[in-house]
């Protein structure tokens, strides 16, 4: 990375860093349980994690460093949007972000097409960029108060999260681990996490239309694996004896962490079968939603000191 691509991404951050506690700030007190917290994990994604994740995973789809400019405009906006009352103006403050989310998925796109041989860690970072538009397009949503599918407003808030943090910036750290991976698992990984994501909310739909629980079993048992395999692999980084390897420890951290995410996410998953009384929806998104937060958030910061290093 070249220092001015450092500098600009460092004051983007730095300015996102000060949006963000602003947001906090107006929103305190906040408790880990209320749907304030969600939406503070949700905008620290436009904030801070995604222009990192975006310039890390520049080694599998590369995006000019002056084009990482439109990020912070896009995420003042954004934030912005869940300081107003759901409403037509709130979800046009969402729109740049979701105008965003498309052009770097049509960017993705061009590159895996332009691809020869196929490559799985270019699909995921695809797939990760195709996630983030899904997730803009939930939150443009919830900012208009729409409630698709019938769903209530808390699954879909919850549904924005769940694509920009297990479909997007995890896409991502999966990509970027998959590339010197040289194990008959890591194709396997790979793929689970890419469905994943994507079969977790097709669960929860059938669900909601009294389908069969099975099938959402199922789907969190896939979205566990794949983040566990991702997780094992950050381990594996993060205890390699490999010097000048920069971000090792973030890499450990956060495969722990996402370890932990992963097994609350199975638990939850089989609650139609072994049904545990704390595991409830506020309980989940306090714990399980900060502990993924937290890992994104290391894993993301791992492979920018990587590729800085």
């Amino acid at each position: 990375m070249s220092k001015n691509e450092s500098k600009g991404l460092q004051m983007t951050i730095t300015f996102g860093m000060l949006v963000l506690g602003g947001v906090i700030g107006w929103l305190w007190p906040v408790s880990p349980k209320s749907l304030d917290w969600v939406r503070i994990i949700l905008i620290s994604v436009p904030l801070l994690w995604a222009p990192l994740a975006v310039a890390a995973a520049g080694i599998l789809v590369p995006i000019p460093s002056r084009q990482l400019r439109f990020f912070f405009p896009a995420a003042i906006l954004f934030a912005f949007a869940f300081l107003l009352p759901p409403t037509r103006a709130a979800a046009f403050c969402t729109l740049p972000w979701l105008l965003l989310s498309l052009w770097l998925a049509y960017r993705a796109a061009m590159k895996l097409l332009a691809s020869e041989p196929f490559r799985l860690p270019l699909l995921c970072a695809a797939a990760a960029y195709f996630y983030l538009i899904v997730g803009a397009a939930w939150v443009v949503a919830d900012r208009l108060g729409v409630q698709p599918f019938g769903f209530d407003p808390v699954t879909g808030l919850l549904t924005a999260v769940h694509f920009h943090y297990a479909g997007f910036l995890f896409l991502l750290a999966a990509g970027l681990a998959l590339r010197s991976w040289n194990s008959p698992l890591a194709p396997v990984v790979g793929w689970l996490a890419v469905l994943g994501p994507l079969l977790v909310a097709t669960g929860i739909l059938i669900t909601h239309y009294d389908g069969p629980q099975v099938i959402e079993l199922l789907a969190a048992t896939v979205m566990a694996l794949g983040g566990a395999g991702v997780a094992v692999r950050h381990v594996q980084l993060g205890i390699s004896p490999s010097k000048g390897i920069g971000g090792k420890l973030y890499w450990l951290l956060g495969g722990m962490l996402l370890l932990a995410g992963m097994a609350l996410a199975l638990l939850y998953g089989w609650r139609s079968v072994y049904p545990i009384p704390l595991l409830t929806i506020p309980w989940m998104y306090a714990v399980h939603g900060s502990v993924n937060a937290a890992a994104a958030a290391l894993l993301v910061v791992g492979w920018l000191g990587n590729r800085a290093g």
